[in-house]
């Protein structure tokens, strides 16, 4: 049962995943031949990983998404196992996003195809997102969408709003990031992107724009953080180098239930990077989380 009032609401993009590992990065003019399962084609996204992570650690949370009626019931199987809120889904009858991406200890290179846009994503995206003590703005490489987050900054004083938009950061132009940030109260960022945050704003700090917490994840370096005026600065929990997908969106999650059980920013960013620390050793964007694995985690074990 849904409870009237959702700990969150994470909206985004859903997206068919392809991703590929390879031994190093592929030189040009080079070509990949693999067989597909099962394994390599699955539902995903910022916004279903931030759900997944948040129900995981006993959370509320309702996704909010279009996707296509084809991969409707995809989905439900693939999060059977949480207790996520699939019931305000945005349905077309066109494609659902897909990304395919390459992914080398050195980096990953990916093609991202934009499937259907519902002509009311707009206004229910409004329409479900009004419960929650926290809602999660997540991608944006739709125009649809980009241009929805921007207005849905505005006007929330009773709830807390975090923008995590990942790697489709590179699709919003330097007005709409900028619009976002200084309205939102929480933003997660990695290195690469904030590197291209910093290039949209040419005369303002971005690191003071949001009104709680800016935190950049910084893969085996650890992590920093600006909130309330200052900078905190974290290490990392596993020396591992490489990309690790999926790690940020469990950092963003951890965090996100530190400050829902009114833990300051600096403890709460602690507890999301034990989550990402998990993400990496087990290797998997979506892992699963024993009872053990919570209480380490929130720090109750």
């Amino acid at each position: 049962m849904v409870p009237k009032v959702l700990d969150a609401v994470s909206l985004g993009e859903i997206m068919i995943e392809c991703i590929f590992e390879t031994k190093s990065a592929l030189p040009i003019n080079t070509t990949i031949v693999a067989r597909s399962t099962e394994k390599d084609l699955v539902l995903g996204g910022a916004a279903i990983n931030v759900c997944w992570y948040l129900s995981l650690l006993g959370r509320s949370i309702r996704l909010v998404a279009p996707i296509s009626n084809r991969h409707k019931k995809s989905l439900f199987r693939e999060l059977r196992s949480s207790r996520i809120d699939l019931s305000h889904l945005v349905e077309s009858n066109g494609e659902t996003d897909h990304l395919i991406t390459i992914l080398s200890p050195e980096g990953h290179r990916s093609i991202y195809t934009l499937g259907t846009i519902p002509a009311n994503l707009k206004r229910k995206l409004f329409s479900y997102s009004k419960t929650g003590r926290i809602m999660i703005l997540n991608g944006g490489r739709h125009q649809e969408v980009r241009d929805t987050f921007c207005e849905l900054v505005h006007g929330y004083t009773d709830r807390l709003v975090a923008f995590n938009p990942s790697y489709a950061i590179y699709e919003y132009s330097p007005p709409e990031l900028v619009e976002i940030l200084k309205n939102c109260d929480v933003c997660f960022l990695n290195e690469d992107e904030y590197k291209f945050a910093r290039q949209c704003s040419k005369t303002e700090s971005i690191e003071h724009m949001p009104h709680l917490a800016f935190v950049v994840t910084r893969s085996s370096k650890g992590a920093w953080m600006f909130s309330n005026n200052q900078q905190y600065k974290y290490k990392s929990a596993v020396n591992r180098e490489g990309v690790f997908l999926g790690a940020g969106d469990g950092c963003l999650a951890g965090f996100l239930s530190g400050l829902l059980d009114e833990l300051p920013p600096d403890q709460a960013l602690q507890r999301g990077l034990r989550l990402a620390a998990l993400v990496v050793k087990r290797g998997s964007i979506r892992t699963k989380i024993s009872k053990a694995d919570r209480l380490s985690i929130l720090d109750l074990g």
